[in-house]
């Protein structure tokens, strides 16, 4: 990956006191493929004979030179003097012109104050930029002299040769370690959209600052965002470190996220919508049961297609078994919680099975109350209700809803139950966040 410099041209450029200046210095350690000059009004002066350019071409023939000159700069010693101009040139010049380039700012040339306005710009840019100090050699003396006559008239290898560090090599570069605080700022406002399960939201945010993180962060959302809707055929096809999938079996995995879909729902408290939702969940449950403890399948031998969806065949059940008591169901063939459970508890009486899961019965008949006295007034009306509600009508809140649902699943799927993380998105998250704080991405 290429490397871009971005310095300021300061007094002790290209060398003083015969060592390296700061922008020679990094050039000499940093393979840097382009480097951008920042002129003030007193560094033209210096500059009449081209003698940086021609430095740097003598260190170097094939680093790319682009000198940015402000003749009206003649303040660079008062902060923010140069804010807006260094803001604009590092997005739209530095950036545009690189933008799959690693980019680095010199700290060490130009006045303090244009330093440090450098220093909190480069942190508050929505990519990152590696700040760069340079040390004083050691036998360097403070005591300095002016060294704009000494270099003025001299070709580019004589100043290089005038400079020990051209003999005694050594790096005196320094990194400094400064966080980005546009990236703090995103790194809350994501981790808040996480903890709210808004996966969507935070995925945009992310992708809007994609230069500030590395790509398995945004594989990573980008991922829990489809399993979070639904979108299997898609989240399967972004690769990522972590598992996503630990159930082999298609269909029971694709109940396992939806339960924790509304595992989700409910940890928030949004009670009606986790109300709304658990339909799907009771149906598959239910149907999941009478094919296990039954070895009855009744998608493939009892739902016909409609051009409403799929229906229970009464008549082939009817048919099948003649002493089966639908009466209750009245002409509804839809795949419904009540009418499924109808099902169920014929075939637990006939399989003399009532004892042996009467826990698993319970908790169907707890799961067909909720949906009966609370999911359909909340899907057909404009209602909400509280866990008081719950608790007064039924004794149990939506946690205890909840459970039941998470005990049916693993009682029915229990070869499963090592697999099984209610906790999966959480966990999640928490990866997430932990790669946010990571370095910059630098792929």
């Amino acid at each position: 990956m290429d490397k871009v410099l971005f310095s300021f041209v300061g007094k002790s450029d290209p060398v003083m006191n015969n060592w390296d200046g700061p922008l020679i210095h990094i050039l000499r350690n940093y393979k840097i493929q382009r480097v951008y000059l920042y002129f003030s009004k007193e560094m033209i002066e210096r500059d009449k004979t081209n003698v940086y350019e021609r430095t740097i071409k003598a260190l170097d023939d094939s680093i790319d030179v682009i000198k940015i000159y402000r003749p009206n700069l003649d303040n660079p010693h008062i902060h923010g003097a140069i804010d807006d101009d260094i803001v604009d040139l590092m997005i739209n010049r530095v950036k545009n012109e690189n933008p799959n380039s690693i980019i680095y700012a010199n700290l060490s040339s130009g006045t303090p104050q244009m330093c440090s306005s450098l220093n909190l710009i480069s942190m508050s840019l929505p990519f990152p930029v590696h700040l760069l100090q340079v040390e004083n050699p050691e036998p360097f003396k403070m005591e300095r002299r002016s060294n704009i006559n000494d270099y003025m008239d001299k070709s580019g290898e004589e100043i290089i040769n005038d400079s020990l560090d051209s003999i005694e090599p050594i790096n005196r570069c320094i990194e400094v370690k400064s966080k980005n605080i546009l990236k703090l700022i995103i790194n809350e406002n994501v981790s808040s959209l996480l903890d709210s399960y808004n996966y969507y939201d935070a995925m945009k945010l992310i992708n809007k600052y994609s230069d500030l993180y590395s790509s398995e962060v945004n594989r990573l959302i980008e991922r829990l965002y489809y399993i979070y809707n639904s979108n299997h055929e898609k989240a399967r096809k972004i690769q990522t470190i972590e598992e996503f999938y630990p159930i082999g079996n298609a269909r029971i995995m694709n109940i396992y996220n939806y339960l924790l879909y509304l595992n989700t729902k409910q940890e928030l408290g949004i009670i009606t919508e986790f109300a709304r939702a658990i339909s799907p969940a009771n149906t598959f449950l239910l149907v999941l049961a009478i094919n296990k403890y039954f070895k009855v399948d009744l998608p493939n031998s009892y739902f016909k297609p409609t051009k409403y969806g799929n229906r229970i065949d009464y008549d082939k059940l009817i048919n099948d078994y003649p002493d089966i008591d639908l009466s209750e169901n009245h002409n509804s063939k839809f795949i419904s919680t009540k009418n499924l459970f109808t099902i169920y508890t014929y075939f637990l009486k006939k399989n003399d099975l009532e004892s042996k899961l009467l826990e698993l019965t319970k908790s169907f008949n707890l799961l067909l109350e909720f949906e009966t006295n609370f999911r359909n007034a909340s899907a057909h009306e404009i209602s909400s209700f509280t866990d008081n509600d719950l608790n007064q009508l039924l004794g149990v809140n939506s946690k205890g809803i909840m459970d039941k649902l998470k005990f049916v699943f693993m009682t029915i799927n229990s070869e499963y139950n090592n697999q099984i993380n209610w906790n999966f998105y959480k966990d999640m998250n928490l990866i997430v966040k932990s790669k946010m704080k990571g370095a910059y991405n630098e792929e």
